[in-house]
């Protein structure tokens, strides 16, 4: 195993023979109690408030400690962030006509056909969303696209 992980013999049978560190044996001593605050709080506390009840609680650690024990254990706070509306109604640019009047019936092909936007939030940032389709074949032939980058172009906007 040794020259596996090119160390020397003796160095290798003086790792596996060594005792836990005073800091090793510190954090195996929160770790439970580290996941149990975590579980109380409703996986909603990062590292910060888990350690402020780690000391109400008695515990001697530092803020560092429980940060990196809760990345080993893979416990992540969960934020729920607040909706913000982003539709502005008030604005003073131009409003596209309302050509169709609520008359989604179409006489033939490429007659009448309507669309949307919207934005999907992802982990890798924000996802635009463009959805057509034509009333002729309502609820047959509905298309969408995934664009990079908000646009008038892609969004058919004058």
């Amino acid at each position: 195993m040794f020259r596996t992980l090119r160390v020397s013999a003796s160095g290798y049978y003086a790792w596996t023979e060594r005792r836990p560190s005073k800091k090793q044996l510190l954090e195996a001593g929160i770790t439970d109690s580290v996941k149990e605050f975590h579980a109380r709080s409703r996986q909603v506390y990062g590292y910060r408030k888990i350690h402020r009840d780690l000391v109400e609680a008695g515990h001697t650690c530092s803020a560092e400690m429980v940060r990196r024990v809760m990345h080993r254990n893979g416990l992540k706070s969960k934020v729920k962030r607040k909706f913000i509306a982003t539709t502005d109604s008030g604005h003073s640019y131009s409003v596209a006509p309302n050509r169709l009047d609520r008359n989604f019936s179409a006489t033939g092909q490429n007659r009448k056909w309507v669309g949307d936007i919207t934005y999907i939030r992802t982990r890798e940032g924000w996802l635009y969303l463009s959805c057509y389709t034509q009333f002729y074949f309502y609820n047959r032939n509905v298309k969408t696209k995934p664009i990079e980058k908000l646009g008038r172009k892609v969004t058919g906007l004058l």
